[in-house]
């Protein structure tokens, strides 16, 4: 980590425990949001020098409540109360008789309710997504924002957490062609289950994230960049192809046997069958789209059930599964920005990036493979007394 905002960054800043400030003996606290989780996470470094373990007490289930809040006449700016309850306590080390440091670690209330509830249920004709929505919504009484899907399946759920039935039906649902959908918490209690590729293609957030020199002002010395958009440090994590080959992204082939009918069947998978828009400006070398790189073999009854069951069509949601996932994988962009409260909202959308080109005697003044649209894939909030700044993770599903 590289140091933050400066303190009057932040206009909020408490911390407590059952109704308990206890700000003033925390380190620093962290926050983390991720499209690939159904339950954001705080992490709270705390110095205890007043037993505050045995005197709130601090236990099992306490209620966190995190206000923070910005105002720098930014995009970014926000006020947000994040609720969380005591799942565990970590790294406690003693430094003397009445000092010891340890890491509360809170979750989602539901995060625990979802832990003592088991699925037994069959569910005909209903699209994946919908039987994601109406078990979250019966079991943990959250709400779910969906996007469509175009198919339904028939299935059983058989002793599965409601998380659980919902990333298992995220791997059914196919929209608009593509098995691409994501499970994860939007707020308190609020989640989504949307596609990578409608998050990428119609969810922008308005962002835009620079890099340039600070405090730059005009001749009246107002602020000419929105600086909680600058960036102050970043790292990209381009590709592996052996990872890539192995994983089905470029190309996957799916073999099934039929009982009924003592058959084999064969359907390859290329890269880009499911979403056309993703071929754009790709070429790939034969040896490396081969979809013998990765095989998977399944076994079918046909007419097991009334209606198709999923692994009638896993050859449409399997490979494309596993490409769309890959994707996200690919050209990875770590920033670090001053502290954005407001950055809580903007998880599964776009942002745009401008990085400067590293080209010499080139014209463009940006690069023309890393500056662009990006999907916000996670964010992490570090925030202290004397310091604010935010972590975002970044996906460039398309280059150029």
């Amino acid at each position: 980590m590289i140091g933050g905002s400066a303190a009057t960054d932040l206009s909020e800043y408490s911390i407590k425990i059952d109704d308990t400030e206890i700000s003033n003996f925390c380190m620093s606290t962290v926050i983390f949001q991720d499209i690939f989780s159904p339950s954001w996470v705080c992490e709270i470094y705390v110095a205890d020098t007043s037993n505050l373990m045995m005197i709130l007490p601090i236990k099992e289930k306490s209620k966190i409540e995190i206000q923070l809040g910005t105002q720098h006449n930014s995009i970014t700016d926000d006020s947000k109360n994040f609720i969380f309850y005591v799942y565990g306590i970590a790294d406690k080390v003693f430094k003397s008789v009445n000092d010891q440091n340890y890491t509360i670690i809170g979750v989602s209330e539901q995060f625990f309710k979802n832990q003592t509830i088991r699925i037994q249920k069959a569910f005909k004709n209903m699209a994946p997504t919908e039987i994601a929505q109406k078990v979250i919504k019966d079991k943990l009484g959250g709400n779910v924002e969906i996007d469509q899907c175009d198919n339904n399946i028939t299935t059983t759920v058989s002793n599965l957490s409601p998380f659980h039935t919902a990333f298992k039906m995220c791997k059914f649902a196919l929209i608009d062609k593509a098995a691409d959908a994501l499970f994860y918490q939007l707020d308190e209690n609020k989640y989504a289950i949307k596609s990578i590729e409608k998050m990428y293609s119609d969810n922008d957030s308005g962002w835009t994230f620079k890099i340039r020199p600070n405090n730059l002002k005009d001749d009246l010395g107002n602020q000419i960049e929105d600086r909680n958009l600058c960036i102050n440090d970043y790292n990209i994590d381009h590709y592996n192809l052996g990872t890539n080959m192995a994983s089905g992204l470029y190309g996957s082939k799916t073999i099934s046997f039929d009982f009924k009918s003592k058959s084999f069947t064969s359907k390859e998978f290329n890269y880009g069958d499911d979403i056309s828009e993703d071929k754009k400006g790709i070429q790939l070398d034969d040896d490396i789209s081969t979809t013998n790189a990765n095989i998977r073999f399944i076994p079918k009854h046909t007419n097991i059930q009334q209606d198709k069951s999923t692994s009638d069509f896993v050859d449409k949601w399997g490979p494309s599964r596993r490409s769309s996932l890959m994707k996200l994988e690919q050209n990875k962009l770590i920033i670090q920005c001053p502290g954005a409260v407001g950055a809580w909202q903007i998880l599964g959308k776009t942002v745009d990036i401008e990085l400067p080109s590293n080209q010499s005697f080139v014209q463009e003044d940006l690069d023309p493979n890393l500056a662009g649209k990006y999907l916000v894939m996670a964010v992490a909030h570090f925030a202290s007394a004397s310091s604010y700044f935010t972590n975002y993770e970044l996906a460039k599903k398309r280059v150029g």
